[in-house]
């Protein structure tokens, strides 16, 4: 017998695609290595002035990023994860032998293969966790956080970990090499690599606990449109420089987004006036207000970190998630929506109480 589908068993397979939280953050940390570089360096070093006439100032004016830290040049991924998550389960106060999973989550890893995570795990000493990574460009990170929610769901799990590294500065020095070879129309596709910042970050996650059930996720959301996955690429983690249609994967990833957070709010029984704080992913300022203003989420609910770190591609909304806490802009008992983005394209969001 053939199958057929109809739209209500397509509806019903999207709604198989909302989750309901059952987890809690219990610990978060964030790594930032090497040197603070200024983009006023980034712009002198790779000559935009007399090579495509770009004025002094113009990296930071168009894309809000005054500094980045980039790491020493024989650092690897799982050195910055390593730190941020040493750090992580030192303040969720969780000795590495309870840690039941680690997934690394990140673009870049130590190697094709074996997985990160077992790097991370031989340094940790959590010798009882099953490992593994997963890879989805800028949104690794957010799926690691829904991956390791469902495997607490299913019982398989009491405390895990998600973590990555990203060295992002692989970028920056390839596109150095392919800026000496292109003209100011070229210029166009590698300017959103000269944000890109190095940073390790890191979440401990358990079960809600049940005397206080509603802290925690409530609720995730992802969508993916796999047809666009020509607007962001790179081809290989070193050597190559990443290329980018911004504006269209703008266009496509505003699109995206403006659908999972109806469908997010929806299963949260949230409003966006409710929403206190939004940690989005961050290509730039422009960008992020932008999307968030078009959905009806002012850029003064958004914490950007972007301005100091720089797109620190899949760390970035763990990142700015600790970083509020660490600033005091995040408290207990506020609704928290994590929005990530990804290329290829895939955005994923979370509804969170503090």
């Amino acid at each position: 017998m053939q199958a057929t589908t109809t739209a209500a068993s397509r509806e019903v397979g999207r709604d198989s695609r909302s989750w309901r939280g059952t987890s809690r953050i219990r610990g978060l940390a964030y790594h930032l290595p090497g040197r603070q570089v200024q983009s006023r360096f980034i712009e002198e070093t790779f000559s935009l002035e007399e090579q495509f006439g770009v004025r002094p100032g113009t990296l930071q004016r168009t894309t809000g990023v005054r500094t980045r830290h980039l790491a020493d040049a024989d650092a690897v991924p799982s050195d910055l994860a390593h730190a941020a998550a040493a750090e992580a389960l030192a303040r969720a106060n969780v000795d590495p032998a309870d840690v039941d999973v680690i997934v690394y989550a990140a673009v870049y890893r130590d190697f094709a293969e074996p997985a990160t995570a077992h790097v991370i795990q031989s340094r940790l000493g959590a010798d009882n966790a099953f490992v593994f990574d997963v890879s989805n460009a800028c949104l690794s990170m957010v799926n690691g956080l829904l991956l390791v929610d469902s495997l607490i769901a299913a019982g398989r799990c009491r405390v895990g970990l998600v973590c990555g590294g990203e060295l992002a500065s692989e970028v920056l020095r390839a596109t150095y090499d392919a800026l000496r070879g292109t003209t100011r129309a070229g210029l166009a596709s590698l300017y959103p690599a000269l944000t890109c910042g190095d940073a390790g970050a890191a979440v401990v996650l358990e079960a809600k606990s049940p005397d206080e059930p509603r802290r925690g996720f409530v609720a995730f959301e992802f969508l993916s449109h796999g047809r666009h996955a020509d607007l962001c690429v790179l081809p290989r983690l070193s050597g190559e420089p990443m290329l980018t249609d911004g504006p269209a994967l703008l266009e496509v990833g505003a699109r995206l987004a403006g659908e999972a957070l109806e469908r997010l709010l929806e299963r949260s029984d949230w409003t966006r006036d409710s929403v206190d704080l939004v940690i989005p992913h961050q290509i730039s300022v422009p960008a992020t207000q932008k999307i968030f203003g078009d959905l009806g989420l002012p850029l003064e609910k958004c914490h950007l970190v972007i301005d100091r770190f720089g797109n620190t591609a899949a760390t970035t909304v763990p990142l700015a998630l600790a970083h509020a806490v660490e600033t005091g802009r995040l408290r207990p008992g506020m609704r928290v929506v994590l929005a990530g983005l990804g290329s290829g394209v895939s955005v994923g969001f979370a509804s969170l109480v503090w």
